[in-house]
């Protein structure tokens, strides 16, 4: 079992099981960390490309 350090004021968590994929949304940062099936971490940044608030953002993202 693999741990990673998350943001201290982590809001959301979701599962994907088609893919293994796990979302954790950060509620001061306004990033989403992807960690895939092998354990890659990735960030996403939902701040960067509009004024949508980005727990909306987070759902358009989630949801696709």
């Amino acid at each position: 079992m693999q741990v990673t350090k998350v943001e201290d004021f982590s809001q959301a968590l979701e599962y994907n099981p088609s893919n293994n994929d796990i979302y954790i949304a950060n509620r001061d940062s306004g990033t989403v960390y992807v960690i895939d099936g092998s354990g890659s971490f990735n960030t996403i940044n939902l701040n960067s490309h509009s004024s949508t608030p980005s727990f909306e953002k987070l759902s358009l993202f989630l949801l696709g």
